[in-house]
């Protein structure tokens, strides 16, 4: 019964006009679920990866994670500056587009290489390259989000993504910790990766109705 109601209602537009009553439409839902997801992967790996670094990095100190987050920060915080002036120059949302794909695609290797590293230098490396991720997708997903909000609505728009996000997080932190102690650190990061792989693809949902501009 649920599956054929839902097939009248896209047929007949009630789809559109319940999308609508949401203040939401089809471009901001995949952006908000892709980033869910994206977001909630790395939430899986935050409440441990201090542990990781003190226990398998051969001198892994409590300066190495403080080097390691600030060469995170820094990296994005002075790159997406000029991404960002970069998207408000270029017309049309194509660009919006790739840079957050190419930034979701970096990060997802970023996490995918913690499985190999041993060294503090890995570790500020594979920093920098999830810092470059960041500041290649957070202005692009803020551009495209922005670009796409139902007009009178943003507060609206805006607090519903964030809370589903941190909701998100808060869930991933607890599986996380469960998943590193039942199965280990290795499968912990692929199945990071992997979530954020499918994060970043989910994207592709929408990428025609950005073809058409």
């Amino acid at each position: 019964m649920k599956i054929h109601y839902l097939k009248h209602c896209l047929e007949d537009g009630k789809y559109n006009d319940m999308i609508k009553k949401l203040a939401l439409n089809r471009i901001l839902y995949v952006l908000i679920f892709s980033d869910l997801v994206v977001i909630s992967a790395y939430g899986l790996l935050a409440p441990i990866f201090g542990i990781f670094l003190l226990e398998k990095i051969a001198g892994g100190t409590l300066v190495v994670i403080g080097i390691s987050e600030a060469i995170y920060l820094i990296s994005k915080s002075l790159i997406q500056i000029p991404v960002s002036i970069m998207i408000d120059k270029t017309p049309g949302q194509k660009i919006d587009f790739w840079l957050l794909f190419l930034g979701n695609l970096l990060m997802a290797f970023s996490l995918f290489a913690y499985i190999w590293v041993s060294l503090p230098i890995h570790i500020y490396l594979i920093s920098f390259v999830y810092g470059l991720g960041g500041a290649l997708a957070y202005p692009a997903w803020t551009g495209l989000f922005t670009r796409n909000i139902v007009e009178n609505k943003e507060s609206f728009a805006w607090s519903f993504s964030t809370t589903l996000v941190e909701l998100g997080r808060a869930g991933a932190a607890i599986v996380g910790a469960i998943i590193g102690q039942m199965l280990g650190f290795t499968w912990l990061f692929i199945i990071v990766g992997g979530l954020s792989l499918f994060g970043t693809f989910l994207l592709f949902m929408f990428y025609r109705e950005l073809t058409q501009e």
